[in-house]
């Protein structure tokens, strides 16, 4: 039976937006609810609801203050937009997480419907992935991955690999995705190096509102909005586990114990060269850190940009190392959340990741003879290694 006197109010995360599809007409409108990812037809009196329940209202209430309506009838249309998510029942659980977001979400509107829309989500198979790209050359030719020469006037930069940086060029030049595991186990040493030289915290500097730290990679009002998570699963004197990793410490707490075979794949799109690696890092964006300064939505794609800051420091100590570190950012955020332990889903989530593994022969055929067979022709000492 219905619970006449519990509250009906309007979801915060509801966007409108005209009917575009064809059959439809202009006394139809969508409505998106990004928190479920629902999204329906309606008709336009629907907005009479929306706006009547930004206030919260019990069914009674609302009975009452529209005697136009049947019981049956003003109940039908209600419990049609609660199943949808449109409306939310104070006694239902999607009126937990709606709290949540409107207590801990400082961001605007548009900015929380791109970030809680791309949660989730499932991916294509990698052999999905070529189908369909082979079904787009049937219909248009793939754009240009480089600007070809156009000017009549250019100039020829000197050699990079013959300045003081050469050692550096050559780390960088070296650095491939790989998606085979050699089977062996890392050092500790080497895991080390790689949080240190992304996540690690190498001081604090005082400023007006207390101390900040600084790291090795640029971070947006030195917000440090980065927790790193480690999944180890064959690594020498540090057992099968997850991990966060202390920057300020340069330490690994234990988070739980696994077995070195427990599959991870399924967290990541099912990608099941991930299961071959060695350790895979999960960097976890604390995003109250960022908002605490910055309202601006802005501050949320300084945020995303800063993962790649720290993922090519990670990426090119482990080149250093005579290691190999893949990216990727398929991933299955709430399962990953559980297997982290996060605590705090709205604010704490994960937004990248990478595998660390010792190097072996790359899996893709590189036709090395563009620029950097210029560059050693001319008599560099530094050699590129080819995989």
């Amino acid at each position: 039976m219905l619970d006449t006197a519990a509250n009906i109010q309007t979801s915060p995360a509801i966007i409108v937006v005209p009917a575009q599809r064809s059959g439809q007409n202009s006394t139809t409108i969508g409505i998106y609810e990004f928190l479920t990812k629902s999204f329906a037809y309606c008709p336009i009196e629907t907005l009479h609801w929306l706006s009547y329940f930004i206030e919260p209202h019990s069914r009674k209430e609302a009975q009452d203050d529209h005697p136009q309506y049947s019981n049956s009838s003003l109940n039908t249309d209600i419990d049609e937009l609660v199943e949808a998510g449109f409306l939310i029942d104070a006694a239902g659980e999607h009126a937990t997480r709606c709290t949540e977001y409107r207590e801990k979400w400082k961001w605007d509107l548009t900015t929380a419907a791109f970030h809680f829309t791309v949660l989730n989500n499932t991916f294509c198979t990698p052999d999905e992935s070529i189908a369909q790209q082979l079904a787009n050359l049937e219909i248009e030719q793939q754009p240009e991955y480089f600007w070809p020469p156009k000017h009549v006037s250019k100039f020829a930069l000197p050699n990079p690999f013959v300045d003081k940086g050469h050692q550096t060029i050559t780390t960088l030049a070296n650095r491939r995705t790989n998606r085979r595991g050699s089977g062996e186990a890392i050092t500790v040493e080497s895991l080390s190096s790689c949080l240190y030289a992304s996540f690690g915290i190498v001081g604090l500097v005082k400023s007006t509102t207390g101390y900040l730290p600084l790291t090795m990679t640029p971070s947006g009002g030195a917000r440090n909005p980065y927790e790193a998570f480690v999944i180890v699963k064959k690594c020498k004197n540090l057992e099968a586990g997850v991990y966060h990793y202390s920057a300020i410490e340069h330490a690994l707490e234990l988070v739980q114990l696994l077995q070195p075979d427990t599959p991870v794949a399924h967290h990541f799109a099912g990608q099941d060269w991930i299961d071959e690696m060695a350790a895979v890092v999960v960097m976890v964006a604390v995003f109250e850190r960022t908002m605490w300064k910055y309202q601006d939505p802005n501050a949320y794609r300084v945020v995303l940009i800063e993962a790649g800051h720290k993922a090519q420091n990670f990426m090119t100590m482990a080149t250093h190392l005579g290691l190999t570190s893949c990216p990727f950012a398929a991933l299955a955020h709430d399962s990953i959340a559980e297997l982290l332990k996060l605590e705090n889903k709205m604010l704490h989530v994960p937004i990248y990741a990478f595998t660390l593994d010792n190097s072996v022969p790359n899996q893709d055929e590189v036709i090395h003879n563009l620029v950097f067979s210029k560059f050693t022709e001319a008599g560099t000492s530094s050699k590129l290694k080819v995989q």
